[in-house]
């Protein structure tokens, strides 16, 4: 699902970066789709989180 919506933004929505708040855990889940941590942990809903993003060709 992730991978798709990643191909969706780039060739239909032709975005140029694709931004997420993650929770801490899934870091490696997202950093495969080529995300990287932006920000330091916070909290959201008593669950680390980290901002991560993107930047696409």
């Amino acid at each position: 699902m992730l991978h798709e919506g990643v191909r969706i933004a780039t060739e239909i929505l032709k975005a140029k970066k694709i931004y997420l708040e993650a929770q801490e855990y899934a870091i490696g889940y997202y950093a495969k789709e080529g995300f990287e941590v932006v920000s330091d942990p916070f909290m959201e809903d008593g669950i680390p989180h980290v901002k991560m993003e993107r930047i696409l060709d």
